[in-house]
């Protein structure tokens, strides 16, 4: 059986300026064994959670996917850096607790040219490694 990947990414109150790219790319992308999770955090992030576990993502290996919104509360006096610190945190505890063999780290406003990337890194054999991403579908490293 192939590894199950979480799909993880801290999403602020007011960033979600690209979500819906994000949710094309997952749903295109070529890893088949996979869910989707988000930390909100930073102004709005009840109501945020409670609008992203209301999408459906409809992949190309006909699956329908849930994304699985967890809230980092109080998180309004925190700074930027904080704030996505402790949502990375929490979606790795997450990831833990629910015996995900791998977890992909991919923000939201940063997408993968290739849609094999998960299988890419999980070829690798390394226990963490980080890809190279590229400036909203170009060609241009970030």
């Amino acid at each position: 059986m192939k590894p199950k990947i979480l799909i993880a990414a801290p999403v602020g109150g007011h960033k979600q300026y690209s979500i819906n790219l994000w949710f094309e790319w997952i749903a295109k992308q070529s890893y088949k064994n996979y869910d989707v999770a988000v930390c909100c955090n930073g102004d709005g992030y009840t109501e945020l959670a409670t609008k992203i576990e209301q999408v459906e993502i409809n992949d190309v290996h006909k699956q329908e996917k849930k994304i699985k919104a967890l809230v980092l509360p109080d998180s309004n006096e925190l700074s930027v850096i904080q704030k996505i610190t402790y949502s990375r945190e929490k979606l790795r505890r997450y990831a833990v607790q629910q015996g995900y063999d791998y977890m992909f780290f991919l923000d939201t406003d940063t997408l993968p040219n290739r849609k094999d990337t998960i299988q890419f890194l999980i070829d690798r054999k390394k226990d963490c490694i980080s890809g190279l991403y590229f400036y909203k579908g170009s060609k241009q490293p970030v």
